[in-house]
């Protein structure tokens, strides 16, 4: 016998580059029970069903990829493979997934223990009907019916019923022990066997429930809603949550089996305590918003604890799968750039290059030659084979554009067509190269107010806006400050081989402060602390390193009438907001010099000085 002979599950073949959502939506749509999965024409392995649910149990969302939930535990045979090495296969592995096709590989069906125990099953009643069909025809014309070298002999007959009993223990054995509640029912709802967890989580003995309708336990509040009654009614797969009668709640799946008559023959559910699916839940809940995620290919650490940087890192969690342009925005210093660089380390393009571009550190004369690059003699002193520009460098990869605000006008309509066509003219070409990335933008500047001031292009605006992420600053997340404090103070003691704590006196200050710089600022602020103070334990007078000496200590000092009685907490940051703007610009003279001590944009120096600066003109 070979494998076209047996009856494999039916498959659906699908490319890799589907999405877990999708996929759920294929299983409903198609009578498939398992998927084949391409990648490059070739076979990567099979989803199933379990596979979706453990990826669910996982916090898998539903727009990422398939690929990295694919069961691999497979090996291909053509239909023209015999029997008995699809057995000696399974009985070898038994959990292997077998893949039946042509020579071509495309997948014609799934091959596992249930469809080969099915097909001996058959093979043997047929034999033992011929058997005992041709010896009674013997025995009624006087013969002995002598077996043949041709006809199944009672040593084949042994072995197969012997590899029977042997599967059968082992389905017992996994039925018995498994770690969810099992019920089979029959065709009418009656209960033909349960197991040892079915016990457990209904706190039903098995002697008080086999034989029993379904309907009957449902009516004595054994379990509320049955789901035997729902299928025989509804005639398909049904999942609910079901009530027990010791107050438990379980996640219950019921399966129709269907005879060669299209009838309900067996009905198999299977229930998981409720209690234990939410463990499962909170604790992959937990590891997907623990407070610092490493980036794989490259050391990226976001530290939060705050709910507005929760939900920040959920929704790029489920952006990084996802080819759509994004725009970043925040005040300088909230980490932009450490976002983006998460997005693609942890994104379907982790594994090709990711440049990153300051569109206000390249000068305006070269910013076009840097991004499009060059053919030779495009201008003097242009390399001999010119040079490719750094979108193009990027291709297959990420291009990160950061100050985005700062690109001047003429080259914004030139990014705008690489946006549109994907393609790029280097300076001085004529043939268009086609390129393939993602891109996404930063900016610390309102852009939509940039537009109405015609500083930036409407139509670059919304090409670049398609999914908006916006950074709050520091002082919206103050429950980030600790950690992080905590994260530098053990990074930059690491890198100097110092010990250095920082004592509740300095903590304090720390967290009543506005931190305009926002991260950067927090960042190069522990740094400072560790590198200038001798002490171990710094507090407010021991610090040295008079590193508050404009930020922090005249924050307290110049503001007194703010601290020492009761004021508004929003008033409160305004009025120390405006004393430190004002000084700064009656110390300086220069919005540009206000931005780089506050360590702010120079458009919010500017907007405040004209505000605040105003409002004492006004007062005087």
């Amino acid at each position: 016998m070979i494998a076209r002979n047996l009856k494999p599950f039916s498959v659906k073949n699908i490319h890799s580059n589907i999405t877990i959502g999708d996929m759920i939506k294929t299983f409903r749509e198609e009578t498939a029970k398992y998927a084949v999965v391409y990648e490059n024409e070739k076979i990567k392995g099979i989803i199933t069903q379990n596979e979706l649910l453990d990826a669910y149990l996982c916090g898998r969302h539903l727009t990422e990829s398939i690929k990295d939930i694919v069961n691999d535990h497979v090996c291909f045979v053509e239909n023209s493979c015999p029997l008995d090495k699809i057995a000696n296969i399974l009985k070898e592995t038994p959990t292997m997934h077998i893949i039946v096709g042509d020579k071509n590989k495309e997948a014609k069906g799934i091959i596992t223990n249930e469809v080969v125990l099915a097909c001996f099953y058959a093979e043997i009643k047929k034999r033992i009907y011929t058997f005992r069909k041709e010896k009674k025809k013997a025995e009624n014309h006087g013969h002995e019916y002598i077996f043949d070298d041709k006809k199944l002999t009672i040593t084949e007959l042994i072995d197969h019923l012997d590899q029977i009993n042997l599967w059968n223990k082992e389905l017992d054995q996994a039925f018995e022990n498994s770690p969810n509640a099992f019920v089979i029912l029959d065709g009418k709802g009656n209960t033909v066997r349960v197991n040892k967890e079915f016990e457990n989580i209904t706190d039903i003995k098995k002697e008080e429930v086999t034989g029993k309708n379904v309907k009957e336990m449902e009516e004595k509040g054994a379990y509320n809603p049955s789901v035997g009654v729902l299928i025989l009614k509804e005639k398909r797969k049904i999942s609910i949550i079901q009530k027990l009668q010791n107050g438990k709640e379980a996640l219950v799946t019921g399966i129709p089996i269907y005879d060669e008559n299209g009838n309900i023959f067996r009905i198999i559910i299977n229930s998981i305590d409720f209690k234990e699916l939410n463990i499962i839940n909170q604790y992959y809940a937990k590891q997907k918003e623990r407070n610092v995620i490493q980036a794989k290919a490259e050391d990226v650490k976001i530290i939060y604890e705050s709910e507005s940087m929760k939900r920040i890192m959920q929704l790029t969690n489920e952006l990084k799968n996802i080819d759509s342009t994004l725009l970043i925005t925040g005040e300088s210093g909230v980490g932009k750039g450490v976002i983006a660089r998460y997005l693609h380390h942890n994104g379907i393009r982790k594994k090709e290059r990711m440049i990153e571009i300051n569109c206000g550190a390249i000068p305006e004369s070269l910013l076009e030659s840097e991004l499009l690059g060059y053919e030779a003699g495009a201008f003097t002193g242009a390399k001999k084979g010119g040079k490719p520009g750094l979108i193009e460098l990027a291709n297959k990869g990420t291009l990160f554009l950061d100050e985005i605000g700062e690109m001047p006008m003429q080259l914004q309509v030139k990014l705008l067509q690489v946006i549109q066509e994907r393609q790029i003219n280097r300076v001085g070409g004529i043939k268009p190269i086609d390129i393939d990335v993602r891109i996404i933008a930063a900016t610390n500047k309102d852009l939509q107010e940039m537009v109405k001031r015609g500083k930036f292009r409407l139509d670059l605006f919304y090409r670049l806006n398609v999914i908006p992420i916006n950074l709050p600053s520091l002082r919206e997340r103050h429950a980030d400050i600790i950690p992080m404090v905590a994260f530098f103070l053990d990074k930059y003691n690491t890198k100097y081989s110092k010990n250095v704590k920082i004592g509740k006196s300095i903590l304090n200050m720390m967290l009543s402060y506005d931190w305009p710089g926002n991260v950067r600022e927090l960042e190069n602020t522990v740094e400072r602390l560790v590198v200038t103070n001798p002490s171990e334990l710094i507090e407010k007078d021991t610090n040295k390193s008079n590193i508050f000496s404009f930020h922090l200590y005249d924050h307290y000092s110049t503001n007194s009438d703010f601290i020492e009685k009761i004021t508004p907490l929003e008033e409160a940051k305004r009025g120390i907001e405006k004393k430190l703007i004002q000084m700064a610009y009656k110390k300086y003279k220069s919005s540009y010099k206000v931005a780089e001590i506050l360590e702010i944009s120079q458009a919010t120096a500017y907007r405040k000085i004209k505000e605040y600066m105003d409002e004492e003109q006004t007062l005087t």
